[in-house]
């Protein structure tokens, strides 16, 4: 209540100033601890002062309660700043140095960051810096999770789905969680059929269909790994479904899908984390409805899709925008696959963009492929294991840690549940192959990893990403 205080009058006094050079004055004034007691003191004593002035029933022995009570409020606040300067003047652990410090605290473990918020300001923020989880990369202490948006397990008889974020630790497969409800949801749960991407150390759910009314919602929500906490982003500009989401750097791209009137678009749009705003990207050669995103050497591919007369027949087109021309260009990197016929081709919501200097992959039904662009063509790496606890056919595909393909779907023998399995890539040819140029391109061919289905986390997903924290 006493934060509030302060912070309500800090306000009033920014408005209440007529001129700028009184603003700058107060702002030097504000930085001592005489001033602040002064300044409660001041404020505190007018209101109730007022307020005895209108009631007069008050006898005099209650002002002089109040009166007394501002010594105390007086020693509280001194008590405070003092404290917090004394926290400065110590540095991050006392008697130990910062350098050494900062290595200790860049090791304490993501669940636990959160809680050193409370310790002091000056940790609080420490944690929540680019600069600390940028360390943390460096040092290699992040970890990769796979976030889903999965159904939840039904615990009545209601026939609409209510999903949530899921997500499985990369340090061990069978580490499954649920993050928290997004407060405005969490009655019905996430939005149907919404995007999410992920930035940093947040995880950004997109648009969607809300999930009683089934309006198509230009939401996004942020969910801080580090508070464990949801924020409200800028709204998208337009209102778009199944359009292709990816995200490159600090931007979220959005493009494609389509509108209220299920008339496929072209436009395209970017949201910037850092500044938590929308901008528009010229539109694409053509309208492209269910396309997918990729992210190749530093540019942002949107395959496939298809328009509104052709409804389901996907396009064997891609287009790529390059940001340092802020244009799209047309490329036939297609999905169609090689000595095929036109119609088989590679479903584009299996695509996946891989980190580093991998290629893109992708299924074809049950067969695992990669794009060599070398060839300009799809290459098979292996294929789905037979088995009950297999997968029948792939739903998402994410990259998980530097040589792993995330994989899930419904299993062969119940189409209800939902399963996942974990590709080992081998990547041995790929440093086989920067050696000797001329050498023979390798499939990636590497083995299955069945994942112990646990049995909170078997309902459907629809969609998956990445986020490293």
């Amino acid at each position: 209540m006493l934060l509030d205080s302060l912070s309500f009058s800090r306000r009033t006094v920014r408005k209440s100033s007529p001129t700028r050079g009184r603003i700058q004055t107060w702002r030097k004034r504000s930085n001592s601890v005489e001033f602040w007691v002064s300044f409660f003191s001041s404020w505190t004593y007018s209101l109730y002062a007022g307020l005895l002035r209108r009631y007069k029933s008050y006898s005099r022995g209650l002002l002089s309660t109040i009166t007394s009570s501002f010594g105390v409020v007086k020693r509280e606040i001194c008590r405070i700043f003092l404290m917090e300067q004394e926290e400065e003047d110590q540095g991050f652990i006392r008697d130990l140095p910062d350098e050494v410090a900062y290595r200790c605290l860049t090791r304490v473990s993501v669940q636990t960051q959160a809680q050193l918020h409370g310790v002091s300001r000056k940790w609080r923020d420490l944690v929540t810096s680019r600069e600390f989880y940028e360390r943390r990369k460096q040092q290699g202490l992040t970890k990769h999770c796979v976030c889903m948006l999965q159904a939840l397990p039904t615990v009545d008889s209601s026939p609409h789905p209510v999903f949530g974020v899921s997500m499985m630790n990369e340090e061990s497969e069978q580490l499954w969680e649920w993050l928290p409800p997004i407060p405005e949801f969490a009655q019905y749960g996430l939005p149907l059929f919404c995007r999410l991407a992920a930035v940093s150390r947040s995880l950004l759910v997109l648009g969607g269909w809300h999930p009683r009314t089934w309006e198509t919602l230009r939401t996004v929500y942020i969910f801080d790994f580090l508070a464990r906490k949801w924020r409200r982003g800028a709204d998208m500009p337009s209102t778009r479904s199944s359009f292709a989401c990816q995200a490159l750097g600090s931007d979220v791209f959005v493009a494609g899908g389509h509108n209220n009137a299920k008339i496929a678009l072209s436009t395209a749009e970017v949201y910037s984390t850092v500044r938590d705003r929308w901008q528009a990207l010229p539109k694409m050669n053509d309208s492209r409805d269910e396309c997918s995103a990729a992210v190749l050497d530093g540019e942002l591919y949107i395959i496939s899709g298809y328009e509104t007369a052709s409804q389901g027949q996907f396009m064997q087109s891609s287009e790529v925008f390059k940001p340092a021309l802020n244009a799209w260009t047309r490329t036939w990197i297609g999905l169609t696959l090689v000595s095929r016929s036109s119609c088989d081709v590679i479903k584009p919501h299996t695509n996946v963009h891989s980190r580093g200097q991998l290629p893109l992959f992708g299924f074809h039904q049950r067969e695992l492929v990669w794009y060599s662009a070398e060839k300009d063509e799809w290459q098979l790496v292996d294929v789905l294991p037979e088995g009950e606890d297999s997968i029948a056919d792939p739903v998402c595909v994410t990259q998980l840690g530097a040589d792993k393909l995330f994989v899930t779907g419904p299993r062969n023998r119940d189409d209800s549940s939902f399963t996942s399995l974990v590709y080992k890539l081998d990547l041995r040819h790929e440093d086989r192959r920067q050696s000797d140029e001329h050498a023979s391109v390798a499939s990636f061919r590497g083995k299955w990893e069945f994942l112990r289905p646990h049995e909170k986390f078997q309902e459907v997903i629809q969609t998956s990403c990445v986020v490293e924290i």
